[in-house]
């Protein structure tokens, strides 16, 4: 494991320097000219310092592997950019049982978030059943209430036709709940 650790780092010490050699290149436009607003906005960004606590990675190393590894000769911008790197690199690796780093496939990552993806499906089906649930009840008060009043109007029609409907909206009910 440390090994692996000690590899990471070694990678990302390399590419923190030949990210450094390309800074200001990749702030020249399209026409081979150097903007001075895009140079000096890089600049500042890289200027500002960032708190040891923000490097989700090698915030985790203690002081004898920093200086073990080298790091410790790092300004602190390398730092954070190997950080980024090194947490960039963790997402899209995968381990194997023996500790060797190979690239994360696509099919692993739906394979990962399949579970997810069938409980987010459940979850809107519950969600519409509910739904279903809740027009069919109000539908079936009203039905009932509306019921009640062709009863009271002594209209065996209407409340026929209303009870009909309300069998109908418990119906839909009993279906949703299923």
């Amino acid at each position: 494991m440390m090994r692996t650790v000690t590899l990471i780092l070694l990678l990302g010490t390399c590419s923190a320097a030949l990210w450094l050699s390309t800074r200001d290149e990749r702030a020249l436009g399209q026409s081979g000219r150097a903007d001075p607003r895009k140079i000096e906005a890089e600049r500042e960004r890289s200027d500002a310092p960032t708190p040891r606590s923000s490097r989700l990675v090698l915030g985790l190393m203690k002081r004898e592997e920093q200086q073990a590894c080298g790091l410790t000769k790092l300004s602190e911008e390398e730092l954070d950019r190997l950080d980024q790197w090194i947490l960039q690199l963790l997402l899209t690796m995968s381990a194997t049982p023996s500790g060797e780093l190979r690239p994360r496939s696509p099919v692993e990552e739906i394979a990962q978030n399949w579970p997810r993806q069938q409980m987010e499906w459940e979850l809107n089906d519950l969600r519409q059943r509910l739904n279903e649930i809740r027009q069919a009840s109000a539908q079936l008060a009203l039905d009932l209430s509306r019921a009640r009043l062709a009863a009271e109007r002594r209209d065996l029609l209407a409340v026929t036709s209303l009870l009909f409907s309300a069998e109908s909206s418990a119906a839909r009910i009993q279906r949703a709940a299923q």
